[in-house]
């Protein structure tokens, strides 16, 4: 499990407007191409397409609790055994937001190494930067 915790200078309702809307990923997430999602009774479900090195499609379950939470679980996909995580959003004032990002994630024995660090190690670091900066981007604009 890989926890990171950042503060983003945005209300919380923004970030989490942010880390929801899914079908949004490509415009800001760089190795995203796509995010379909399907309504479920409980959450929702989300078909993704990424590249990390090669593309890789997988299919997520979403659990939704506004404004503090993003929790999903893995259903389906190439290369990974297991892809768990959530975001855990907590106001700090007004204005500023602390995000907290877990993630499990699990490839098979057939993945090479370089995948997994370009993952958890490059990939991480990145996605959160472009997260917060979506985000403070939009509560300027509100502003």
């Amino acid at each position: 499990m890989i926890e990171r915790k950042i503060k983003i200078k945005a209300p919380i309702e923004i970030v989490y407007q942010v880390v929801r809307n899914f079908q949004e990923y490509p415009e800001f997430l760089s190795t995203t191409h796509s995010a379909k999602e399907k309504k479920l009774k409980t959450g929702v479900q989300v078909d993704f397409s990424v590249t990390v090195i090669k593309a890789i499609h997988y299919t997520l379950k979403f659990e939704l609790e506004e404004p503090t939470l993003v929790a999903w679980e893995f259903v389906k996909g190439d290369l990974m055994k297991k892809n768990s995580g959530s975001w855990k959003l907590k106001s700090l004032s007004k204005n500023l937001t602390e995000a907290t990002y877990s993630i499990d994630i699990d490839f098979g024995w057939m993945v090479p190494k370089m995948i997994i660090e370009q993952v958890t190690k490059i990939q991480l670091p990145e996605t959160l930067d472009a997260f917060k900066d979506r985000a403070e981007a939009l509560a300027q604009k509100s502003a």
